[in-house]
């Protein structure tokens, strides 16, 4: 299955490299949403030169889904959310329905996508 990293995942495989072996299996293809790449790049300028060379490097490795197309989904997500009490990240919620619109398994190192599991059919995997 291809595989979307959301930022705490990329952050993660960072300074764990290796896990990156565990989870893509071969032939899987790399994503992450243009939210992801919007909070690295705010990263890379706040921290430099040197996190902007990592930045780039792991944009340009990446596949990046842009999530306005999915945006009606995700506010059905929400809505559902909504009616069972909880409350999750709108960014979240956008980059699961993202996941969801294109078959994509989310890695990730944030919880609150078993939450949006309990009402949509996302695929995730929790680093």
């Amino acid at each position: 299955m291809n595989l979307c990293l959301d930022t705490s995942a990329i952050l993660k495989l960072k300074k764990e490299p290796e896990l990156l072996d565990d989870i893509a299996k071969k032939g899987d293809l790399l994503f992450t949403t243009t939210i992801t790449q919007y909070e690295l790049l705010v990263g890379a300028h706040f921290y430099g030169k040197r996190e902007k060379e990592f930045v780039d490097d792991i944009l340009n490795s990446l596949i990046i889904v842009s999530v306005e197309k999915h945006l009606p989904l995700a506010a059905k997500v929400t809505a559902e959310l909504m009616k069972k009490g909880k409350r999750i990240n709108d960014l979240d919620v956008i980059i699961a329905s993202t996941c969801i619109a294109n078959n994509l398994k989310i890695v990730t190192g944030d919880e609150d996508f078993e939450k949006i599991a309990e009402v949509m059919p996302l695929e995730y995997l929790i680093i």
